[in-house]
Parts: C-alpha cells; structure tokens; sequence
C-alpha cells in the first residue's frame, strides 16, 4: 500500500469512531455502471472495467469501513439480446433509467453513475442530472452536450479527452501562424481520431484557419502518394490522424516524394502508447529494411501526446493489472494478455472511484448526510482541484468545468539516432500557454525553423521572376503585358510633351499687338487697365489659351 493510501487510511479510522459513537448508521453508496459487456466495445467494455470496479470497491470498504459502504452493479442489459456496442449505446439511456426507479427509497441510499464508455453521454447526463445524481465518465473522448442549468457538468476522468488535445493542435498553429492546413483521416483508425478535427475546429472558430479536409482508408489504399502530390500543391502543413504504423508509411511516402527536406511539416496525435489501438509513434521498425529512409523521413515530423506520468512498470500498477487480467477470466471467461490490455483506461475507472470516496469523506464531515446526497454539491467538489495518488497511483487534476486534464506536449526526432525529444509544453494548469521548452532550428532539415505558412514564391512557385513555374502559369505573360503598356504610355507622354513644347517655340510671343501701344480709354482706370494688361500678356504665353489684345477692352 502507498504512503498516501496508509495516511488517508488513519485519517479515516478517527472519523468511523466518531461516526460509530454517536451512532449513526452507513451510508450505502450504490454504483452503476453502464457499458457493452464484450472486449469488441474496446477499452470501454465491461470485460475490462468489472474488476476495475470490484477491487476499488472492495478497498475503498476497507480504508471508510463505518462510513461507507461502496457497491456496484454492472449494466449491460440483456445479453443475449445486445450484440453490438451500437445497439447497447441506443438502449443505454434506458437502461439506466430502469436501473434507478428500481432503487429502494431511503435516506442511507446514494446512487452514483459511473460509466466507461459506449453510451450515449448527452441522454446519461440529462437523466442522471433530473434526479440529481452524481455522472462520472471516465473513458468518454467527449463532453457531455447536455448544460442545462441548474445541472451539473459531468465529471471527466478519461486519461486523455479530445478537447485539451485539440487546445493543443489549435494552439500550435497559431504559434506558428500555420493558417493554410492539410488533414488526411485514416477511416481504418480508432475512432478518437476519427472525431480529432471535429473537436480542433470548435476551438478554433474563432481563428482565421483554413482546414483542407481528406480521408483515406488504408485498408484499401495502402500509399499516400496521391494526397501527398495534392498536399504540396495547397499547403505545407500536413495533419495526419491514424495509427502509428500508417504515420510510418506516410512519412517513407513523403521522403520518396522528396518532401522531407523541411519545407514541409508533418504533424500528428499520439493518444499515449499502447500498441493495440493507437501503435507507437517512432521510425524504427524490426526487421525492416527501410529503416533509415524512416528515421530521416521522421525528423520533419512532430506529433502531440501525453507527458507520461503512469509509471506501469511498478509494483502496484503491475499488481493491479495483473488483478484485472484474472478477474476478467473469472468473470467473462475471457482471456486478456498485457497486449490487449487498456492498463492507463482502466487505471482511470479504478482512481474515479477513490476520488468520488474522497469527495463523500470530505463532504460527510463537513456538511452531513445531506449533502452526501447532492450530486450537484458532489460534482462541484471534483472542481478545479488535484487529488494526490488517486487510488494510490498518480495525482489527478479536474479543471474547474469537471475535465480531467494532463500536461500536454509537443515532440519531434532530434539527432543522428533520430530521438524523440519534446519542445513544446502544454501545462494542465493552463491550457492557453504552449510553452516553448528549445529551439529545434538546429535540428530541423534546412535549419528554418518553424517552415512558414506559404512559400515566398507561392505553393505553386509561380509568384516570383525567375521561379521554375513562373511562365508555365501565366507569370512571364502578365509582366511582358505589363511593360507593352508601360511602354505605350511612356511613348504618348514623351510625345504630347515634345509637341506643346514645338508649338510654344513656333508662336511669336515677342511681338507685340499694336494695340497695346494706344493709350487707355478715359473711363478704364490706369489701375484695373493695367491689371488687365498683365492677365493677357501672362495668358499669351500660355499654350492652351489663345492671344488676346487690348483692342477688345475698346468702346
């Protein structure tokens, strides 16, 4: 047991023997949990998260015995008649709905939903918030839809939800001002990638970012070459969402197409590694002969994951996992290896009930029975707060809308031997803040660092002179147009200048009209008369007027 658990354990002792002298009875906290019960639903299936909630039950009885008595029931409706995990998803609101009007009545009862996955979210919360009952999801990608007030956001536990991942993506780009965006979408991957660019371009409605959208299925269509030649022609950031193995193949696709040189940027999501669902981001492949075609391939990749802070390989994780394993074979006579295992899933399922223990604890003691009962009140105690060693495993954060949130980073494969090593840090503290860790220009084919958005010359290299596409797209035409005219106009103003300036030079402006040797008329003053003078000799000089005399200014 860890220190944390032995700690909280004493604590707890203390406050059963206070509870237990002024006679209070135990509160029985009734658990449903809402999945498909067969592995094909994936982490979510009650397979694998039975046992999570049989052993966190069983030690959380041990450590609030006198308080608490935590119990679950596993809802998977009729199995004989729920084949798929979609038709289970359909039926799940129901189910649950069945589940809770069937509950005895008393004042010592509180329900608590806490469900992995393959349900319909949004319908759980609407139901679960009408009665007023705390809803913990804790594999679920997504947030509930569901706001009404005054109905509280539901709890999110998963290890790595969509929407902190997408903060990052959103935020990346705006970095490095990376506006124009080419997305390929593998239909073949698991479906957290199917709904990544959904979730990216919710975050950034407000950016000015254009997302060239594409999916391939390589299942079918095992190279990427076709996307790829239309990838260069529209943009130079490149988002790839699939599996690892299928982000190896595009890169040795890109290298082949000469587009790993660094004016090109790969960019994609690593869920965390666990080799079933999602591969492991890396070039090195065993027993392959491409091997170094992938390692310089992968230095003009980056790719978004989890700072991983699941330490599996210690004594704990390994006995619980090892727990999970045999007690999946007891119960659904299903044989799990390591391999296929969801290990950090179902640590989640497994801490979520300690933390909802620690949140009843905290609120028995300081609010009574009462407020036990409130699931608005206990959902809000989730908020905005870490829970040390939940379940005696890893600190748990849950920001102050109910999501669990983890440091984020951002990594690229730096060096000769091509290693991952991280440059960007996305705090779960703050989730506008993309931290820059060191400059990869250094390390970077081409060493410019970041690649800029457009190219000087255009995506099709055919707005500079000179460039190679310059006059095959129409550019040498347009500047010897340009000059023609130049030219024309050029030509008319050299002459309209050199025929005024003949003209004037022809006229004999130096001899004067005769009249403007007679005197003035009485009745015009010598003043104005000489003002007059002045205006006609002034206009005679002029190329655009005609002479005009004094004689006119006669009675």
């Amino acid at each position: 047991m860890s220190g944390s658990l032995i700690l909280q354990t004493a604590f707890v002792v203390v406050a059963v023997n206070l509870r237990l002298a002024s006679g209070a009875t135990v509160i029985q906290v009734r658990i449903a949990s809402p999945a498909f019960a067969l592995p094909s639903a994936g982490a979510g299936a009650m397979a694998f998260n039975e046992p999570v909630l049989e052993a966190a039950s069983i030690e959380c009885n041990r450590i609030y015995a006198g308080l608490f008595n935590f119990s679950y029931v596993a809802v998977t409706g009729d199995r004989e008649a729920i084949h798929t995990n979609e038709e289970f998803t359909d039926q799940s609101p129901d189910l649950v709905a069945e589940w809770y009007y069937r509950l005895p009545v008393s004042p010592d009862i509180v329900p608590v939903i806490i469900t992995p996955g393959n349900v319909d979210i949004s319908m759980i919360h609407q139901i679960t918030a009408q009665v007023n009952v705390l809803c913990i999801a804790t594999m679920s990608y997504f947030k509930s839809q569901y706001n009404l007030q005054p109905a509280a956001p539901m709890i999110g536990t998963a290890f790595v939800p969509l929407p902190p991942v997408a903060e990052v993506f959103a935020n990346l780009l705006v970095l490095y001002n990376w506006t124009t965006v080419y997305v390929i979408t593998d239909l073949s991957a698991a479906n957290v990638y199917q709904f990544m660019l959904s979730e990216i371009r919710k975050v950034q409605t407000r950016l000015a970012i254009r997302f060239i959208a594409r999916t391939i299925d390589t299942r079918i269509t095992p190279s990427f070459n076709i996307l790829l030649r239309e990838f260069t022609l529209l943009s130079r950031v490149l988002m790839f969402f699939g599996r690892a193995e299928q982000t190896r193949r595009l890169m040795i696709d890109a290298f082949n197409l000469n587009l790993t040189r660094g004016r090109h940027v790969f960019i994609c999501d690593e869920p965390y590694p666990w080799p079933k669902n999602f591969g492991v981001v890396g070039w090195y492949l065993e027993n392959s002969t491409d091997n170094e075609i992938a390692r310089m391939a992968f230095r003009t990749l980056i790719f978004v994951h989890p700072n991983e802070t699941v330490d599996l390989s210690s004594p704990r994780a390994l006995h619980l996992a090892a727990l999970f394993r045999r007690r999946t074979k007891d119960l659904y006579n299903i044989t799990v290896t390591a391999f296929d295992q969801p290990t950090r899933e179902l640590f989640s399922s497994y801490a979520s009930v300690f933390m909802l223990a620690e949140v009843m604890n905290e609120t028995l003691s300081a609010y009574g029975r009462e407020k036990v009962r409130d699931g608005r009140w206990l959902a809000q105690q989730f908020w905005n707060r870490t829970f040390p060693a939940a379940g005696g495993l890893y600190d748990i954060y849950v920001d102050p809308t109910g999501l669990r949130r983890v440091t984020l980073q951002v990594s690229h494969f730096s060096g000769n031997d091509s290693h991952q090593e991280a440059f960007l840090v996305q705090s779960n503290l703050n989730i506008t803040d993309l931290r820059t860790l060191r400059n990869i220009s250094s390390s970077w084919p081409g060493g410019r660092w970041p690649p800029p958005n457009e190219p000087r010359c255009g995506y099709l290299n055919n707005l500079c002179h000179g460039a190679p596409g310059f006059a095959q797209n129409g550019g040498l035409t347009g500047v010897l147009t340009l000059s023609a005219v130049a030219l024309v106009v050029g030509a008319a103003g050299f002459w309209a200048r050199w025929h005024l300036h003949d003209h004037h030079l022809r006229e004999p402006w130096w001899v004067l009209s005769v009249d403007l040797l007679l005197a003035p008329a009485k009745d015009v003053p010598t003043r104005v008369l000489s003002k007059m003078l002045l205006h006609n000799v002034l206009e005679s000089q002029s190329a655009h007027h005609s002479t005009h005399t004094v004689s006119n200014l006669r009675p």
